[in-house]
């Protein structure tokens, strides 16, 4: 699948060691709107999993028709992250997936196994720290973490899949 069309990003002068954040399929504005929680979630993040201050990171994020939900992919150093189509990017559900993408950079170093038999502890910490880091930093209202607490809550103990 190719995207194409006008990339935006902020900053507006790119350097190596700065949080980037560019998108396709999302307006300049949008992108400027979402950036101060996530430059705000990113050093917290950071910090949180003692990330170097002088490394640079990168976020790019996608929208199209053809994928109809949000989700994303990481590798050290940044995330892709996918919006359908027509649904703002500042918004708040984006943010703990957003979150949950920022841990599974940043924890990559604490090693996954190659036959993937790490992945519950890298999909555990990244749902966990997701959560709970940016709250204790103030990033989330008290309503918004009970409704992500009790989301995680309920897709597990609710998920006919659990005794599989």
């Amino acid at each position: 699948m190719f995207v194409a069309g006008p990339l935006v990003h902020t900053p507006s002068k790119l350097s190596a060691g700065t949080l980037t954040v560019a998108a396709l399929g999302v307006s300049q504005a949008e992108v400027d709107g979402a950036s101060p929680w996530l430059a705000r979630a990113f050093t917290v993040m950071r910090s949180a999993f003692h990330g170097d201050p002088t490394e640079g990171y990168r976020i790019m994020v996608f929208s199209h028709d053809r994928h109809g939900f949000h989700s994303g992919t990481s590798r050290a150093g940044g995330f892709l992250f996918f919006l359908p189509k027509g649904q703002p990017f500042e918004d708040q559900e984006n943010h703990a997936i957003i979150a949950h993408e920022m841990v599974h950079s940043m924890v990559r170093p604490y090693g996954t196994g190659p036959d993937g038999t790490d992945d519950w502890y890298n999909e555990g910490i990244a749902d966990y720290a997701a959560i709970t880091v940016p709250n204790a930093a103030g990033l989330y209202s008290p309503r918004a973490y009970l409704g992500l607490v009790n989301q995680e809550a309920a897709f597990y103990y609710l998920n006919p899949a659990r005794v599989t």
